[in-house]
């Protein structure tokens, strides 16, 4: 067996896949599409699509130039793929394809390939479909600064990703904070590591501990919150020390983490990502917005992050300084919790299994977009129902997803 990867490499993913499957004895082909978009990622792609446009000859005028690099491109993807098909026998994108409409996944279903999509994030979280449901569960909808994530145009990419998705690919990843328009059942996906890779820390120190936060994304990181939690504790005389994480290369940050007593991870969106992984698997204490008792995530009962949001941070930051025994518990747990739950070597053999067509259970059937969502426009209901239309003749529709209509969404 020959897995591909590909194409976006979301949090260094591709070098944790890579070392993964090799780990199982399963060989990769990996494919970037894009430049690392931050130094703190590393990039393990056999190829990258990216470095090849940069190396295309400047033509004049400027028109010809981009028109014969798309063109020369698009030969480049089509000669990627060629070779991946002959090679390869699964494919596992993350968040893109080569196609931009993804009928590519349909390409490599006539093939006889086995595809596996996983979403990550933003790819197909819907502006109002989130706002809905975080505020059905209690939750602070995520801050975007960014209108066009709430134009029909970006309700359209989504809507061409998922349910192309659910209609082709065999297997689908998703996290049920960003699922709100999904029909089809899929399987959890975490924020993995390499634990065996990552230099655990157990110590605590008893005074003046190292509080480390990493502004990213700082709308779904709740940023402004954490700096002003941080900053009336120390106005207030808590003796700590703050490290902000920017702009440093990954080995610098890992080292960061593992000097970390405590680490603030993700205000806003409920969930942890990558960050919080590595500081786990670093021996760090992990604060995050959790919402164990509110938002149905099905985290494993042994789950050892603090749950805190913008309302409850300071009060619980301040309990943790202070309580040096509570931090040392913590911080015991959370390398076990990595290797328990969190080892990216659990999604490579995943995958193995459900291409070998063992059986697994869903992690997760949606019912949101079915039952709960609510078009904000005629012009959305109608493309809504246009892209249900592609995906009622499949048999996981007919099992899972209940025939009607409402609020104008026809089922």
């Amino acid at each position: 067996m020959k897995v591909f990867i590909g194409l976006n490499n979301i949090a260094s993913v591709f070098s944790d896949m890579k070392n993964g499957f090799a780990d199982l004895g399963v060989e990769t082909f990996i494919v970037s599409r894009y430049l690392p978009s931050s130094v703190i990622i590393h990039d393990f792609a056999d190829f990258n699509t990216a470095k090849v446009k940069n190396k295309f000859p400047i033509f004049r005028p400027g028109f010809i130039h981009y028109r014969l690099r798309n063109i020369w491109l698009k030969l480049v993807d089509a000669y990627i793929l060629r070779r991946a098909v002959k090679e390869c026998d699964v494919f596992v994108f993350i968040s893109s394809s080569f196609n931009d409409d993804f009928m590519d996944l349909e390409y490599l279903k006539k093939k006889g390939k086995k595809v596996v999509m996983v979403f990550v994030g933003d790819d197909v979280r819907w502006f109002f479909g989130m706002e809905q449901e975080f505020n059905k569960y209690g939750l602070d909808p995520i801050e975007y600064d960014l209108e066009e994530l709430k134009t029909q145009t970006a309700l359209t990419e989504r809507l061409t990703r998922i349910r192309n998705s659910e209609k082709y690919a065999d297997f689908i990843f998703s996290r049920l904070d960003q699922a709100q328009l999904q029909l089809r059942p899929y399987y959890r996906w975490n924020m993995m590591v390499n634990a065996e890779q990552i230099t655990e820390n157990r110590t605590q120190r008893r005074t003046r501990p190292v509080v480390v936060h990493a502004p990213s994304d700082r709308s779904v990181k709740g940023t402004k919150f954490v700096l002003k939690a941080m900053e009336e504790l120390q106005k207030e005389g808590y003796d700590f020390i703050v490290q902000l994480i920017e702009n440093v290369p990954h080995e610098k940050a890992m080292e960061m983490y593992s000097n970390a007593d405590i680490l603030i991870d993700q205000l806003l969106c409920p969930g942890s990502g990558k960050l919080a992984t590595e500081a786990l698997a670093s021996g760090a204490v992990v604060m995050a917005n959790m919402s164990y008792e509110r938002y149905p995530q099905q985290n494993p009962v042994d789950c050892p992050i603090v749950d805190v949001n913008p309302y409850t941070l300071k009060e619980r930051l301040a309990l943790l300084i202070d309580d040096y025994d509570e931090r040392k518990k913590l911080a015991e747990r959370s390398r076990t919790y990595v290797e328990n739950h969190l080892d990216v070597r659990f999604f490579c053999k995943k995958v193995i299994d459900l291409v070998k067509n063992e059986t697994i259970d869903y992690d997760y059937i949606p019912s949101f977009f079915r039952d709960d969502y609510v078009p904000i426009s005629h012009e959305e209901k109608l493309l809504l129902n246009s892209w249900t239309q592609l995906v009622q003749g499949e048999a996981w529709y007919a099992k899972y997803v209940a025939s009607g209509d409402r609020k104008g969404l026809i089922f």
